[in-house]
């Protein structure tokens, strides 16, 4: 972890990405901020491959068309994907949103990435008493929750 995620890090950890123009998964190291959601290709950061703004982004925690997909020799992924603005200076595209999908080995890890892109939304908003009450359980749907606890 940099210098720099000390202080603002809200979460970071592997995901697999599909790529924008050849719709190939990479595994891409995810670092978010109450500001932006960026991506490397390695855990040191040493090259920022790509990002989007938290501000006015939305969230698609559940693609059930999705996570019926096997990937390689029949492993399960849980799909969420990210649509915002890109951020300043990394992206070559000229739309004005754009759409990341990504991919989790968990329904427990996806539903943890959500409730913490909601949390760094809610913080640029100045919600500051839903962050403090936000839980991973807020936005797992009914169906994955099961018996547990």
């Amino acid at each position: 972890m940099s210098i720099r995620n000390l202080k603002s890090e809200v979460r970071s950890g592997w995901v697999t990405k599909e790529g924008s123009k050849h719709r190939t998964w990479r595994h891409r190291y995810l670092v978010l901020t109450p500001q932006d959601l960026r991506y490397y290709a390695d855990e040191n950061e040493s090259k920022l491959k790509g990002g989007l703004l938290i501000q006015d982004c939305v969230f698609e925690d559940s693609l059930p068309d999705q996570d019926e997909k096997k990937g390689l020799f029949g492993a399960q992924y849980y799909y969420f994907a990210v649509t915002s603005k890109p951020i300043d200076g990394v992206s070559s595209s000229t739309l004005d949103r754009r759409r990341l999908l990504m991919r989790v080995r968990t329904a427990t890890e996806r539903a943890q990435w959500i409730a913490a892109l909601q949390k760094a939304k809610r913080w640029l908003e100045g919600s500051d008493d839903q962050v403090a009450a936000s839980t991973a359980v807020d936005v797992m749907p009914a169906s994955e929750t099961g018996s547990s606890t």
